[in-house]
């Protein structure tokens, strides 16, 4: 936790079988930043997808468009890097081709099974307020026994 808020590395839990056998729904992705000129064909990469601002996506670069290619791409220019992407459990590439301004690129340095499944359950908003609920109530019923509880009995006679 303490790489991922000194922006050393990302923890991403895999939401689908796209990457799937490799990545299975519920693993965690290990990421690191790479220099945005450093992508190449076959590299996974996280990105957010075109269809919203908050939806992640981890799939292998199947294109690095060059300037003279990506020039005529929506959303491009100078400063950005265009690619095709594709997930391996898909039957073809992703619908939009990705274009990236920021400096680095978040690649995938390893993959945990099922650690991500935590990170799944609780993307959901009824589970996260269940969760949030029983975490609140067991602090609670632990604050009120602390505050309760009789002093212990002296034993022995008074001096």
């Amino acid at each position: 936790v303490a790489l991922s808020a000194l922006g050393v590395t990302r923890f991403v839990p895999v939401l689908s079988d796209s990457m799937a056998p490799g990545m299975p729904v519920g693993s965690l992705a290990i990421t690191a930043p790479t220099p945005r000129a450093e992508v190449a064909e076959g590299d996974v990469v996280v990105f957010t997808a075109p269809t919203g601002p908050r939806v992640r996506v981890i799939h292998r670069v199947m294109h690095v468009f060059g300037p003279e290619d990506a020039a005529n791409l929506d959303g491009w220019s100078d400063d950005r890097l265009a690619i095709e992407t594709k997930g391996d459990n898909n039957p073809s590439a992703d619908p939009w081709i990705v274009t990236i301004g920021d400096d680095a690129v978040w690649e995938r340095t390893s993959v945990v099974p099922f650690l991500g499944w935590p990170f799944v359950w609780l993307g959901d908003p009824i589970t996260r307020m269940v969760a949030f609920a029983v975490v609140g109530a067991t602090g609670t019923i632990w604050l009120l026994t602390v505050i309760w509880r009789r002093p212990p009995r002296m034993t022995g006679e008074p001096a």
